[in-house]
C-alpha cells in the first residue's frame, strides 16, 4: 500500500506536515464506500481537547484501489475511538497485537482497533490522509 503517512506510536498517522493522533485527539465519525467498492473514505473529527481552536477539525483518510474491507464493530454512540493502528497478515486474526511501522513487509492489511467496539481491516493500493477543515 502506497501511503502519504507513517504510523507513529501505534496511535497516530504522521505526514510530512501534520500529525493526526487518532487515540488522543480524534474519533472516527464516518465511513463511506464509493466507486463500486474501489474507494473507501474515513472521516475523523478532532474531539479532544474540546477547548482548543482546532476542535471539530476533520481529517479525511482516503483509500483508493480497495481490495478488501473488513468491518466488525458495534459503535457505542455516534463515533468510534481508535485504540491502536497497525498491520496484520490477512490470515492472522489475532488482533490482540498488531505489527508496527517498520516491521511490515507491505503485504499486510492496515488495521484500526476500536477496543471493545471492534475493528476495521483495509487492503488498498493507496492511502492518503489530509486535514479538510472544521465543522
Amino acid at each position: 500500500m502506497l501511503r502519504n503517512f507513517r504510523i507513529e506510536d501505534a496511535i497516530a498517522l504522521k505526514t510530512e506536515q501534520d500529525r493526526f493522533d487518532l487515540w488522543n485527539d480524534y474519533a472516527l465519525v464516518s465511513i463511506a464506500m464509493t466507486g463500486f467498492g474501489s474507494r473507501l473514505d474515513c472521516i475523523f473529527k478532532k474531539v479532544y481537547p474540546p477547548h482548543e481552536a482546532d476542535h471539530g477539525a476533520l481529517a479525511l483518510l482516503a483509500f483508493r484501489g480497495v481490495e478488501f474491507v473488513g468491518l466488525q464493530c458495534k459503535p457505542p454512540g455516534d463515533s468510534l475511538d481508535v485504540d491502536e493502528v497497525g498491520f496484520k497478515a490477512r490470515q492472522d486474526n489475532d488482533l490482540g497485537w498488531l505489527i508496527q511501522e517498520g516491521q511490515q513487509d507491505g503485504s499486510e492489511d492496515l488495521i484500526f482497533r476500536f477496543g471493545q467496539a471492534g475493528h476495521m481491516r483495509v487492503k488498498a493500493a493507496h492511502a492518503e490522509i489530509a486535514g479538510v477543515g472544521n465543522v
